[in-house]
């Protein structure tokens, strides 16, 4: 007996682990700047923390704050590059909208939004058919893009399982 088997690739949709484990000296700097209102200075030290890791954790969190600089200057074109940078790290990234400025908390969802992943599904045997987030997305292989974010994938054959 043959099982199904259902193959898929996935490009910027599924988070990446945000476990920190130590913080940078830079990145609290930057904290600590912008927490006094230092924004020039603030987003000085997030540069230069940026070169400090390649830890998607911090990257997210370094990212995050300087967003939020930029947004405290008004600059929100690029406070969405920030965003997006976040999100690269880690997908479900969020802001607590009793911390931050709701303005800056609705930027980020729309980034959010506006983000994609793309999805390669195959099947074998071929001609399975597909559901993302429970909806039917027709037959594999298939390739598609998704909103930036978890998701769920199955495969049918028939009137079996989904796989």
């Amino acid at each position: 007996m043959t099982l199904p088997v259902f193959s898929l690739a996935l490009l910027l949709v599924t988070a990446v682990p945000a476990g920190v484990s130590s913080r940078s000296p830079k990145f609290e700097l930057g904290q600590k700047l912008f927490n006094q209102g230092e924004i020039d200075s603030a987003l000085k030290a997030l540069d230069a923390a940026i070169q400090e890791t390649a830890e998607p954790g911090q990257l997210e969190k370094i990212h995050l704050l300087r967003a939020q600089c930029f947004g405290a200057r008004q600059e929100f074109g690029k406070a969405e590059d920030a965003f997006a940078l976040a999100l690269e790290a880690n997908p479900e990234t969020s802001l607590d909208p009793s911390r931050v400025d709701p303005v800056v908390v609705k930027l980020l969802e729309s980034v959010k939004l506006r983000l994609t992943g793309l999805v390669v599904m195959n099947s074998s045997p071929p001609g399975a058919v597909l559901y993302v987030d429970g909806k039917s997305t027709g037959v594999a292989p298939q390739t598609m893009n998704v909103p930036v974010g978890k998701h769920k994938l199955e495969a049918r054959w028939g009137d079996g399982p989904p796989t």
